[in-house]
């Protein structure tokens, strides 16, 4: 989101950013924020008006280094066999929805974790490191798949992935930078999102 932001920012001087990164659910209209882009549910439809701007994929993947060492698993049952990167979001660890190649099974797992890292970036450092095994959204490490940093690994993600948001306050009315910045994060992410496009 925010290269779409910056490049739009470049072709309009006038627009000055001011961007928060956080895990919190923000109050938009509490904290005066002009807008957000939230994953996973938007929240309250009384007081926010947005769009759906895409569904981010995720993928289970590890380093060739790693699976190099440890092997790959094929199925959900072997993943009590590896070190395992997770994520956590309020002290929850944030389980995988993964479907088993073998049994064709799709569920939610919490496999017991070998390292907790409650950031996007971080949590692809460490699979880029060799640290384990990582479930990611595609957006993240697109790049990193396509030239072999990492290697997905064959029990896939189910399709119960999330939508990402780009959200404003409904109490006021929207801006020419907020109707713009809308505008440019519709255009980059429908109908596919760069990251999916072949």
């Amino acid at each position: 989101m925010q290269p779409v932001l910056l490049r739009l920012a470049q072709q309009h001087p006038e627009l000055d950013l001011d961007l928060s990164f956080t895990d919190r659910h923000v109050d938009l209209v509490e904290e005066g924020i002009d807008m957000a882009v939230r994953l996973g549910h938007p929240g309250n439809s009384a007081t926010l008006s947005g769009r759906r701007l895409v569904t981010q994929q995720s993928v289970l993947c590890a380093s060739p280094d790693y699976l190099d060492r440890r092997g790959t698993p094929e199925t959900i049952d072997d993943l009590a066999r590896h070190d395992c990167l997770l994520f956590a979001r309020n002290g929850q660890l944030l389980p995988w929805h993964l479907t088993d190649t073998g049994t064709g099974l799709t569920q939610a797992v919490t496999p017991r974790p070998r390292h907790i890292i409650s950031h996007g970036d971080g949590l692809r450092d460490a699979a880029l490191a060799g640290s384990g095994l990582a479930w990611l959204a595609t957006w993240l490490v697109a790049t990193d798949l396509q030239v072999g940093r990492l290697r997905a690994i064959p029990i896939s993600s189910a399709p119960q992935d999330m939508d990402i948001h780009v959200l404003w306050p409904k109490s006021r009315t929207l801006s020419p930078r907020i109707r713009a910045s809308v505008d440019a994060l519709v255009r980059t992410f429908q109908p596919i999102s760069p990251w999916d496009q072949p």
